[in-house]
């Protein structure tokens, strides 16, 4: 049924758009799937690079699922405590299940149940789920200490929209521009801000382009993301390594397919 003219229909909850389905089907292609493994190996050079620099306060991961990426990058921490947190409990069973690599907290980013400050906080792939997003960026810039960071990654490219992002609950797509624009406003000063995944970024163009034309249901097409195949994997992976050596060693790109952000809070912000 229609809306009524006059009306806007209200989004549904980050909890009532998580679908337990899409859940699963990611944490079984995580350990395997070219895009995590890239994803993971470029966050862990960027912080073999900017640890010396870092407070000692603890490290937070925000959306931190199975924890697969504070198992990754632990060892480059310089032995601070890590803390994962994520509302699902599903995800921090499994966490709890591969071992202890952090200490795990249940709750929502909307209302953190921690204290203290920390020198690192991740938002790896959580920002594009919350409504309120500049909200939340401007409450975890608050929760850092002086020189600690806010990473953040997020998809790129409204065009690229598709039936994965519906079936993942997305709200949007981001910008660099508007990734800048939330950091700032944040009072937090950008020390790294480039568009990655861009190796793969004509493929999946080009993907995106047919679904439409097919009209693919949006859990085929995240299926279809999702899937690991032998051989392709590899391949992709294998060309996707320039792009990661380039990374992190903090060079930018001018395109891809997500974005990542550090920003640090200045030492004597209040």
């Amino acid at each position: 049924m229609p809306d009524h003219p006059g009306t806007e229909r209200a989004r549904p909850s980050r909890h009532e758009r998580y679908d337990p389905a899409h859940y699963v089907r990611v944490s079984r292609s995580e350990s395997r799937h070219f895009w995590f493994r890239m994803r993971t190996r470029i966050i862990r050079g960027l912080l073999e690079r900017l640890e010396p620099e870092l407070p000692e306060d603890p490290v937070l991961e925000v959306g931190c699922g199975t924890g697969s990426m504070l198992r990754s990058i632990l060892p480059v921490l310089g032995g601070r405590q890590v803390i994962g947190m994520d509302f699902n409990p599903e995800g921090l069973a499994r966490a709890r299940q591969a071992g202890p690599a952090a200490s795990l907290v249940a709750g929502d980013a909307s209302a953190l149940p921690l204290r203290g400050r920390f020198s690192l906080i991740m938002l790896l792939d959580v920002l594009e789920h919350v409504e309120k997003h500049a909200e939340l960026v401007g409450r975890l810039a608050g929760y850092l200490a002086g020189d600690g960071l806010l990473m953040i990654t997020v998809p790129a490219c409204q065009w690229l929209w598709s039936g994965f992002d519906e079936a993942s609950g997305h709200l949007r797509r981001y910008h660099r521009r508007e990734i800048a624009d939330l950091l700032m406003a944040s009072g937090l000063e950008i020390r790294y801000l480039s568009y990655f995944m861009a190796t793969t970024f004509p493929l999946l163009a080009a993907k995106r382009l047919l679904s439409r034309l097919r009209r693919l249901p949006p859990e085929r097409s995240c299926t279809g993301d999702l899937r690991v195949v032998p051989g392709l994997n590899g391949l992709l992976l294998l060309a996707g390594l320039p792009e990661c050596w380039l990374a992190e060693r903090g060079l930018r790109l001018p395109l891809g397919s997500s974005i990542m952000g550090v920003a640090a809070r200045p030492s004597g912000a209040s």
